[in-house]
C-alpha cells in the first residue's frame, strides 16, 4: 500500500514538472519569435499548476510556431523519459507528450475553454452581443412585446456578464427631418447604458433605462423609425478594468458630429445633405493589435494613435472603444473630409504611427476642394456607375486643383498622388460593410461584433464573427431578426403570434469568415 502511495505521489511530482516544461517551451518560443508572454502571478501559476500560459503574439504565423513547439519539446521529452528505468518518470513524459499532442496539435482543447494566444483571456466570463431588427412596422405600433423580447435576450445573455450593459436604437432628429425618403433621414443615436448593483437586475434595469430614454426622445418630438428600427444590446463582464458606466457598451470613440455627405449610393444617384455621423460597436473578445504601415501595433500605441488622428480624446480605456475610433477612420464613404483624412492616413507610405496627421480644417479644405470637382461631373448629369468609369479624370482632376490651390499642403508629388487616389476610392467604396472588411483584415485579437453608423442604421447593420460565434434568427412571418453571442437569446422570439422560426449559426473558429451580415430595408 505504501509502495503504490509512493509511486502515485512520484508520478505526480514528474507529471508536473513535465507540464510545466511544456509551457515553458511555448514561452521560450515566444521570446525567440520576439512575443513576451504575460508577467503575472496568475500566469506563472497557470504555467506550473494548470498547464495553461499566455503569450501575445501579433501574426498568425508566430501562434503557429509557439503552439507547435509545445508537441515536439514534450515529444522529445518523453522520447528521453523511455531511456530511464523508473516507470513513474516515463508514464508521467507519455502522457504529457499525449496531452500536448491533442491540445496543441489536433487542437483538442479541455473544457471547452475559448483560447487565444495560447491562452485563455484574462478571465474566464465572456462578454455578450444581443440585439433585434424589425422590419414589420407593426412592432413599432405595440412596442412592449417587442420590448419583452429584447429583456429576454438580456437576461439569456447574462450568464456570459451582468456587471454592466447597454442598448442602443436610432431616432429621426426633428430638426433636420426630411419626408423625401429615408436616405435623407438623420438619424441620432439612441444609448442606453447601465452599470449593475449589487441587488438589482441586469436586463430590469435596461429596460427602464431605455423607456426612460424613449420617453426624453418623444418629449423632444424626436420621430422613431418604423420598418427597419433596430436594437443593439451588450451584457459586460470586466475582465480587464473596473465595472464603470464609461466602459459600458455600446461604444462610441467621438461625440456625434455634422458633415457633409453624399448619400443615395445604393440607388445610383448620389446627392450631398448635412448630416449626424456617429458609429457604435457592440464587441464581445479581446482587440490586441492593429496592422499599421505594414507593422503590427499594440492596443495602447493604436490608443494614443487615435486620439491624434480623430481630433479626440478617447472616451475610454477599455480596447472595445478603440475599435470604435478605428472605424471612424475607416467607415468614410459619402464624405469628402473624412475621405480626405482617410488618404492622408493610408495613402502614402508611412514608417509608423508617428505619422503627420492634418488637422480637421485642412481635410476639411481638402474635402471641399474634392467636392466641387465632383460638382462639375454631377451638372454634367452623370450618374454613380458612370462615376465610376471615370475615377481615373477624377484622381487627375482633384490632384490638379489641389496643387494649384492655394493650401500649404504636408504632401508633395506621389505621396499627394497617392493620397488622392486612397481618399477618392474611399469616398465611393468605404462603406460600412468595407470598412468592417478592412479592419477584420488589420486587427488581431477575437472579435463579436455589431457595428452600426447613424448614416446607414435605416438600413443596414454589420455582424462579424473572428474568433467567437454569432447566432442569428431569422422569424419571417412576425417580421423580427434576432442574433445573440448566445444561440438560445435568439429563441427569445419563440410563441410570439404566427412565429415562423429558422435558426444557425455563423461560426469563425478559423477566421475564415469573417462577417456576417442583417440588413434591414425601410
Amino acid at each position: 500500500m505504501l509502495v503504490e502511495i509512493g509511486w502515485r505521489m512520484r508520478f505526480a511530482a514528474w507529471y508536473l514538472v513535465f507540464g510545466a516544461a511544456h509551457e515553458l517551451s511555448h514561452v521560450f518560443a515566444g521570446l525567440m519569435l520576439g512575443c513576451s508572454p504575460k508577467m503575472s502571478c496568475s500566469n506563472l501559476l497557470s504555467i506550473l499548476l494548470f498547464r495553461q500560459v499566455q503569450v501575445k503574439t501579433s501574426r498568425v504565423w508566430q501562434e503557429v510556431a509557439i503552439r507547435h513547439a509545445g508537441w515536439l519539446a514534450s515529444v522529445f521529452i518523453a522520447v528521453a523519459a523511455c531511456t530511464v528505468y523508473d516507470s513513474t518518470v516515463r508514464c508521467a513524459a507519455i502522457l504529457t507528450a499525449a496531452e500536448a499532442c491533442l491540445s496543441d496539435l489536433f487542437r483538442l482543447e479541455r473544457r471547452q475553454e475559448r483560447r487565444t494566444d495560447l491562452g485563455p483571456r484574462d478571465g474566464w466570463f465572456w462578454c455578450g452581443n444581443f440585439g433585434l431588427i424589425l422590419l414589420n412596422g407593426a412592432w413599432a405600433a405595440t412596442p412592449e412585446p417587442m420590448k419583452d423580447i429584447l429583456e429576454k435576450m438580456a437576461e439569456v445573455t447574462m450568464v456570459r456578464g451582468a456587471q454592466s450593459g447597454g442598448v442602443l436604437s436610432y431616432v429621426i432628429n426633428n430638426n433636420i427631418f426630411r419626408s423625401t425618403g429615408s436616405d435623407h433621414w438623420d438619424l441620432v443615436g439612441l444609448r442606453a447604458r447601465v452599470v449593475n448593483q449589487k441587488r438589482t437586475c441586469l436586463s430590469e434595469l435596461l429596460r427602464r433605462k431605455l423607456d426612460r430614454a424613449e420617453r426624453w426622445a418623444w418629449l423632444c418630438r424626436q420621430k422613431f423609425v418604423g420598418a427597419g428600427r433596430l436594437y443593439v444590446g451588450h451584457t459586460r463582464f470586466a475582465t480587464s478594468s473596473k465595472s464603470t458606466l464609461d466602459g459600458a457598451h455600446p461604444h462610441q470613440w467621438s461625440p456625434p458630429q455634422m458633415y457633409e455627405v453624399y448619400t443615395g449610393f445604393s440607388e445610383n444617384r448620389i446627392q450631398k445633405s448635412r448630416k449626424n455621423m456617429e458609429i457604435f460597436v457592440t464587441h464581445n473578445g479581446d482587440f490586441d493589435f492593429f496592422e499599421f504601415a505594414g507593422q503590427m501595433h499594440e492596443l495602447a500605441a493604436v490608443q494614443a494613435w487615435l486620439e491624434r488622428v480623430t481630433w479626440h480624446a478617447k472616451p475610454s480605456d477599455v480596447d472595445s472603444a478603440a475599435i470604435a475610433g478605428v472605424l471612424e477612420l475607416l467607415r468614410v464613404q459619402g464624405c469628402f473630409a473624412l475621405s480626405a483624412r482617410y488618404g492622408f492616413l493610408f495613402g502614402p507610405c508611412w514608417l509608423d504611427l508617428d505619422c503627420e496627421v492634418p488637422t480637421r480644417k485642412c481635410c476639411e479644405q481638402v474635402g471641399a476642394i474634392m467636392d466641387a470637382v465632383l460638382q462639375k461631373y454631377l451638372k454634367k448629369g452623370l450618374e454613380l456607375d458612370q462615376l465610376n468609369i471615370k475615377r481615373r479624370c477624377l484622381y487627375e482632376d482633384c490632384r490638379t486643383s489641389l496643387e494649384t490651390s492655394a493650401l500649404k499642403l504636408p504632401l508633395k508629388g506621389r505621396d499627394l498622388q497617392q493620397m488622392v487616389r486612397c481618399a477618392i476610392d474611399a469616398f465611393f467604396d468605404n462603406d460600412l460593410l468595407q470598412a468592417t472588411r478592412l479592419f477584420m483584415a488589420r486587427a488581431r485579437g477575437s472579435f463579436g461584433l455589431c457595428i452600426t453608423c447613424s448614416v446607414d442604421a435605416h438600413r443596414q447593420m454589420i455582424l462579424a464573427a473572428g474568433g467567437q460565434s454569432m447566432s442569428v434568427a431569422f422569424y419571417p412571418r412576425t417580421g423580427v431578426v434576432l442574433y445573440a453571442s448566445e444561440q438560445a437569446a435568439v429563441k427569445a422570439a419563440v410563441g410570439a403570434p404566427l412565429t415562423l422560426s429558422v435558426i444557425f449559426v455563423v461560426s469563425n473558429e478559423a477566421r475564415q469568415m469573417r462577417f456576417g451580415i442583417a440588413s434591414s430595408r425601410a
